[in-house]
């Protein structure tokens, strides 16, 4: 119902059917790429893509912190990490040949682990740790980001946190605060704000810049090909019912 809900899950928020910033960018576009992403389609395709990805783990360290990061995301189980593993083929029929294990050659690799767990049980075999790995991950339902890219999202949060700026603008104020109302026509709609304050919300986006350009020409080009004009308005519009929404009660959440 219309409010302000505080610490709502975030596949709570997504599942509500709503229209949100993304909706309202679809619906300007056409109406056929509206449906085409829209929760209402059964068979729209999966966006979940490593910037996307990448960009979802930098709101969470910055917005919520190390643990709530450390929770939703795992940086990837990687054969560096495991020294003396064996983990490709050749690996496999090295440790035969090093221990005398006969019938090893022309074997697939499933065999290949399956005949060196019988007869050298000791071995650590690279995707037995894999699995155990991801099912792990499955289980705490956390997100699995390489390396890299867990790397450059710790870097940038930390760049943010010595810019002056930045680190104020995201200091203080509840975070992920979700804004449910009505529009003029009667419509639902939604919006989530990354940091609430006093007098205004903060919105938090990444720009990689790949092509070298100055800094405020990367972001103007950024504002117009991912349509943040929209998606301000939208918020702006939820944001401006805050105040009737605090008068009549309709604050939900911690």
């Amino acid at each position: 119902e219309p409010g302000v809900y505080f610490d709502l899950n975030e596949d709570d928020y997504h599942r509500d059917p709503s229209l949100g910033s993304t909706d309202m960018k679809n619906l300007g576009a056409d109406i056929e790429t509206f449906w085409l992403h829209s929760r209402f389609n059964p068979n729209r395709p999966d966006t979940e893509t490593d910037a996307k990805l990448k960009g979802q783990a930098l709101h969470k360290l910055v917005l919520e912190g190390e643990a709530a990061s450390d929770k939703a995301f795992v940086v990837d189980c990687v054969p560096e990490n495991h020294p003396g593993a064996l983990v490709t083929g050749k690996d496999l029929e090295a440790f035969c040949r090093e221990r005398k294990i006969a019938g090893f050659s022309g074997k697939a690799k499933a065999d290949l682990v399956a005949l060196i767990k019988r007869e050298a049980p000791e071995a650590v075999i690279f995707d037995e740790i894999y699995a155990t790995f991801l099912a792990m991950a499955q289980r705490d339902g956390r997100k699995i980001l390489k390396p890299k890219v867990a790397e450059e999202v710790r870097q940038a949060a930390a760049a943010m946190s010595i810019n002056e700026h930045l680190a104020h603008a995201f200091s203080g104020g509840p975070s992920e605060v979700s804004i449910f109302w009505r529009d003029a026509h009667g419509i639902p709609c939604k919006a989530r704000i990354d940091k609430l304050k006093p007098r205004t919300l903060v919105d938090l986006k990444k720009s990689d810049n790949l092509r070298g350009r100055s800094f405020a020409d990367a972001l103007r080009r950024d504002l117009v090909a991912y349509r943040y004009d929209i998606q301000a308005e939208h918020y702006f519009q939820g944001y401006a019912h805050l105040y009737d929404f605090a008068r009549e009660g309709r604050i939900f959440g911690d």
